[in-house]
């Protein structure tokens, strides 16, 4: 018989305690991708999955607000390692940059000319096509995705202020815009265009993964796709979960 999940808030964190067989799901997960990848280029295409599709601009997309995670993602040879990452609805705060380790710059990667931290910023956020009912995760660790991704939150942040229904989902078109950077020219920048429609997004089944067309699609770690459903339980924040507020 099937029992319901108990959550179990910890003093020190405020969060709900992870038993030992979440932990080491945490500690042997690379990566906090649903669906395809979907990310923004610095030619201004969107663009997603192994192949690296493109998605027309203006594509309308359902964004999986109450989904939005924040926190830090390791990388190494240009793929993610690791993440410290957690919901924004479960009032998630990630650790300092301090507490990540990794902080010997002689050891960092070289990016050209420049050392890189491995450890970026990043936010994640679930989307889906309502016409294929193909699901996406956003992520990025840009100044202009982070304020892309902002100016919806609070678009959503208002609508609960006033009542509105909290499962309701925006509609948004992918576009693009770009600004002039006296050093680096025209800098292309992600724009989600609210339509103005709120939906709850349907939910969806799991359907089997897609056939890889080579060994190294078969090495992908994605997870498989999920509901844009709300969260119901505290953030899974992998290894070392910051402080709530």
């Amino acid at each position: 018989m099937a029992s319901k999940k108990k959550n179990v808030a910890t003093k020190e964190t405020g969060q709900a305690a992870r038993n030992v067989y979440q932990q080491f799901g945490d500690e042997t997960r690379t990566t906090n991708i649903e669906g395809d990848l979907l990310r923004f280029t610095k030619q201004g295409e969107w663009i997603h999955g192994q192949e690296e599709e493109e998605l027309k601009k203006g594509t309308e997309l359902i964004m999986g607000i109450n989904t939005m995670k924040r926190g830090w993602q390791k990388w190494r040879d240009q793929k993610p390692v690791d993440f410290r990452m957690g919901l924004l609805s479960d009032g998630f705060r990630p650790p300092s940059r301090d507490e990540l380790g990794d902080t010997d710059e002689d050891l960092w990667e070289e990016m050209g000319d420049v050392k890189r931290d491995p450890w970026q910023e990043t936010y994640q956020v679930l989307m889906l096509d309502p016409k294929t009912k193909e699901v996406y995760t956003f992520s990025t660790s840009s100044k202009s995705g982070r304020t892309a991704l902002g100016e919806i939150s609070t678009a959503y942040g208002d609508r609960l202020q006033d009542g509105e229904d909290k499962e309701a989902m925006p509609i948004v078109k992918l576009m693009a815009s770009f600004y002039k950077h006296k050093t680096h020219g025209k800098v292309m920048i992600p724009i989600f265009e609210l339509t103005g429609k709120w939906v709850k997004p349907p939910k969806i089944e799991e359907k089997p993964a897609k056939e890889a067309k080579n060994a190294k699609d078969n090495k992908s770690n994605k997870a498989p796709p999920k509901a844009l459903a709300a969260p119901r339980s505290a953030a899974k924040a992998g290894k070392g979960s910051g402080a709530r507020i």
